[in-house]
C-alpha cells in the first residue's frame, strides 16, 4: 500500500516510541510512503528523503498516513 503522510514525524526503529529513534531522521508531512508491515497501530514505511537524498524505512504511527 502507498500512502502520504500527514504530518512530520520522527521515524522510530520498532512499532512504538519505546524503541530508539532512527538519529536526524524525520518523515515529513506530503512524503509518499510504501508500507510494507502494520503492528499495534504502526507502519513500516519505506519512504525517499529528500533532504539526504537517499531512500529510508523505518516505524511511524499509522493514523499519520492516508492513502491518496
Amino acid at each position: 500500500d502507498s500512502r502520504k503522510a500527514l504530518a512530520q514525524h520522527e521515524i522510530y526503529y520498532g512499532p512504538g516510541e519505546e524503541y530508539a529513534r532512527v538519529a536526524n531522521t524525520v518523515i515529513y508531512e506530503g512524503n509518499r510512503c510504501d508500507i510494507y508491515a502494520i503492528e499495534n497501530e504502526w507502519a513500516l514505511v519505506d519512504y525517499y528523503d529528500y533532504a539526504r537524498d537517499v531512500k529510508r524505512r523505518g516505524w511511524i504511527p499509522l493514523n499519520l498516513l492516508y492513502a491518496n
